[in-house]
């Protein structure tokens, strides 16, 4: 789907990576002489970073007899992001215990109170793990106060969260105050910033649906049109119980006696953050879902009525790309090696953003990998040959029984998963050879281990890292007895004919030197 609106662009950036698609005005959005100049030439104003003047913005809207959305009132709570710990917490929303700082007593009050280590945290301009420090124990107040400035930035204290995954669910809220949800997504981090998100996320339905009522919940608690973020923690053993480690302080502030208490008290989810715009964890939409995040935001703010949220492909993988600090030049490479990969695999996208400077750990762009829907089930498990072995011989005993058609099993190093579970089940084993963390000879000492299984232990084997020709070769082995299956692995290659010969058009059209394959 598409929207016809002519866009404009207040940015301090020359060239930014938004003026691709969109008029760009200089000017900086904290600068409410170049928001006031910046109102009076659109009808609409929206935002794609709160950290904006939120003043500014109301008053210049004012002014120009125009609308603002998501409303300033909204950016004024998420950009103190105490203020908006309170205003969750007294919308029903779960949230993890917190207090303002204003002095070091404070800090020890709410030691005292919670238990270490906790986490300090800047109330302003606080994203990506900047912004954060730990407080391990009293001794280390003072280093995490120095750490974030002292008392004068604006300082608030959280509990400790012994999180075990952390999702996040997408929500646009129309004018008329009618959300819709997109899929709820697991992301996953490296130093407090996402590298890679996950959708559907691999958790119950049961959990699924209440992360989507949390942030439902939440979003519906703001005023104003939009997009939303809702990042939360998942908490509790990971069997499905409800509550941290026994001693974790519940939400309201007191200590479970008991794991039994904690399990009763304390919800399986707690709100992290919100953001008021478009985000990271919400990429995936572009390519996966029947509405991206950008088009439903535009439908939103503009009252239309926002389109289907629901994925279009069976999976999603975004993965971020970040500067690494080692310069221009050497990034440059490295963008031009992802971009030939991404060329030569029809379910990939790559976006680069076009920004001038490769800081490290700045985001530079994301690709997005959309897996195929065969309407098989899966489920996921976590298991090793060497450091469970009762786990694994308890898992692939009880395979068949619980209606498992398939294994995939993925190893590295020594590799024995897969011949040890194909030893231990009739059912067919696929092995992926993989490249461990470390690993001095590239994945070849895996794939020799699982391919080279003695007589009568059989376990098909892919190539290195290719986990996807495993889900593939699962499929054609299901679809042997399911019509369904096996029809759709035909319109899946189908469709890889129809990616070649598009290519072949355009190398055709545009001449063999002009030709750049498309990423």
């Amino acid at each position: 789907a598409t929207i016809d609106l002519a866009l404009k662009v207040l940015e301090p950036t020359p060239s930014c990576p938004a003026s691709s698609v969109a008029e760009q005005v200089l000017g900086s959005f904290t600068d409410p002489a170049a928001i006031r100049e910046f109102a009076k030439s659109v009808d609409l104003l929206t935002v794609e970073i709160e950290h904006v003047d939120a003043n500014a913005l109301e008053e210049a809207a004012r002014e120009a007899g125009i609308e603002v959305h998501p409303s300033p009132s909204v950016l004024r709570v998420i950009q103190d992001k105490w203020a908006q710990k309170e205003h969750f917490a007294a919308a029903g929303v779960p949230c993890a215990p917190a207090a303002a700082i204003a002095s070091e007593a404070d800090l020890a009050r709410f030691g005292a109170a919670h238990g270490y280590p906790f986490m300090l945290k800047a109330r302003r301009l606080a994203y990506d793990g900047r912004g954060n420090a730990v407080v391990s124990d009293p001794a280390g107040a003072a280093a995490a106060l120095s750490a974030l400035g002292g008392l004068g930035q604006g300082l608030y204290a959280e509990a400790w969260v012994p999180f075990r995954a952390e999702l996040a669910v997408m929500v646009a809220q129309g004018r008329d105050g009618a959300l819709r949800a997109f899929p709820v997504t697991q992301t996953l981090h490296r130093d407090s910033i996402c590298v890679v998100t996950e959708t559907p996320a691999l958790i119950d339905p049961g959990l699924a649906r209440e992360a989507e009522r949390v942030a439902l919940a939440a979003v519906a608690s703001l005023p104003g049109a939009g997009v939303y973020g809702v990042e939360m923690f998942v908490v509790g053993d990971g069997d499905g119980e409800r509550g941290p480690a026994p001693g974790t302080a519940t939400p309201s502030g007191a200590a479970p006696a008991s794991a039994a208490a904690a399990r009763d008290k304390t919800p399986r989810l707690l709100l992290n953050e919100v953001a008021p715009r478009p985000h990271n964890s919400g990429h995936y939409t572009i390519e996966a879902c029947a509405t991206s995040q950008y088009l439903a935001h535009l439908q939103a703010v503009t009252g239309q009525r926002v389109g289907d949220t629901s994925l279009t492909a069976g999976a999603a993988i975004m993965v971020n790309v970040l500067g690494d600090g080692a310069g221009q030049a050497a990034n440059a490479e490295r963008i031009a090696a992802l971009r030939t990969r991404a060329a030569a695999e029809p379910r990939c996208a790559l976006h680069w953003y076009g920004k001038a400077e490769f800081k490290a750990k700045r985001k530079l762009g994301h690709f997005t990998i959309v897996l195929a829907d065969f309407g098989v089930g899966v489920e996921v498990e976590i298991v090793s040959a060497h450091r469970t072995p009762a786990l694994m011989a308890e898992y692939a005993g009880g395979a068949a029984a619980r209606g498992v058609q398939v294994i995939i099993a993925g190893a590295g190093g020594a590799a024995h998963l897969p011949g040890m579970l194909a030893a231990m089940t009739p059912l067919p084993v696929i092995g992926v050879p993989v490249v461990p963390a470390g690993a001095r000879l590239d994945g070849v000492d895996a794939l020799l281990s699982i391919c080279q299984m003695p007589k009568g232990v059989p376990v098909a084997t892919v190539a290195i890292g290719n986990a996807a020709n495993a889900g593939l070769l699962a499929a054609r082995i299901l679809g042997v007895a399911d019509p369904e299956i096996q029809a759709r692995m035909v319109e899946y290659q189908r469709g890889m004919t129809d990616t070649v010969m598009a290519k072949r058009e355009a190398m055709a059209a545009q001449g063999w030197d002009a030709y750049t394959p498309p990423s």
